[in-house]
């Protein structure tokens, strides 16, 4: 069984289902079918690994939420990971694996990459509030980086596309990742190896519910080897956030730094849940 709390929630299927159904997957007898949900989401996201063959149709039971919660199935024998509603170190590996086995690699190497990705989360909750700003001020680091590899980016503003494909694109080919907490950081599974995230987070100071921002993405990040930033802007989880310019651009210039020259923080080679990598 590989459900839990969030089960067709884009933010939480990603990171937290997808790697337990495929550790499931690997794990048990391949004539031991596999319960998840049957949602946008999971549609979405497992069609390309149906077409891989990293999964099997014939092997992976889908149901909705209504009938999840509506049915009751029997068995001699029930196998699932512990599931909690947030990604946890329990994921590391199988995470490593659903980005790099799962869905095929496709590491970009660096002097290939032609953005820095900012996620717009529209007019939703946690947008931030003085993006408009934000954006030039990335643009003006970037054009004033001291290596003139980093000088050739642009700043693309990043919303989920029709085609996951179009997707996995663009998040290969991004220096650097830069986004608000939220379900379009669950797509750090198709960033290339090794590339800078800086993600920024809500405070909660003035608002009703002081919710702490979940550190979810964060250990998704550890789990694929991402250097990793977290700022804190003004706002609350169910709000929109005002970014905090001089800390976000300091991450960020760090960031940038490291996606060029990563012995900045000491990651010119690093090793993965056994799997070793130098950035090119």
């Amino acid at each position: 069984v590989a459900l839990s709390v969030y089960n067709s929630m884009f933010g939480h299927f990603v990171p937290e289902q997808l790697p337990k159904l495929l550790l499931l997957n690997r794990t048990l007898p391949p004539d031991v079918p596999i319960l998840t949900i049957l949602s946008p989401v999971s549609t979405r996201y497992l069609a390309p690994l149906f077409d891989s063959g990293a999964l099997s149709r014939d092997r992976i039971v889908l149901k909705t939420l209504n009938e999840v919660q509506s049915t009751t199935i029997s068995a001699d024998e029930v196998y699932t990971p512990v599931n909690t509603h947030f990604s946890g170190p329990i994921e590391g590996d199988a995470t490593y694996r659903v980005a790099r086995v799962a869905y095929g690699g496709g590491n970009v190497p660096i002097r290939e990459r032609t953005h820095v990705l900012l996620i717009d989360r529209g007019a939703g909750t946690r947008r931030l509030s003085n993006s408009a700003a934000l954006q030039a001020a990335m643009a003006k680091a970037i054009a004033e980086h001291a290596d003139p590899r980093a000088r050739n980016l642009t700043v693309l503003n990043w919303r989920p596309a029709k085609v996951l494909q179009s997707d996995i694109v663009s998040w290969r080919h991004a220096a650097v990742i830069v986004g608000p907490h939220g379900a379009g950081l669950a797509n750090l599974i198709f960033a290339s190896e090794g590339t800078p995230v800086v993600e920024i987070c809500f405070d909660s100071a003035t608002y009703r519910s002081r919710m702490a921002c979940p550190p979810m993405y964060g250990m998704m990040g550890a789990a694929l080897g991402l250097p990793y930033f977290v700022t804190t802007g003004q706002g609350g989880y169910s709000t929109a956030i005002k970014v905090d310019l001089p800390q976000t651009m300091a991450a960020f210039s760090q960031a940038l730094d490291a996606a060029y020259n990563p012995e900045v923080l000491g990651l010119t080679t690093a090793s993965k849940c056994g799997n070793s990598w130098r950035r090119q």
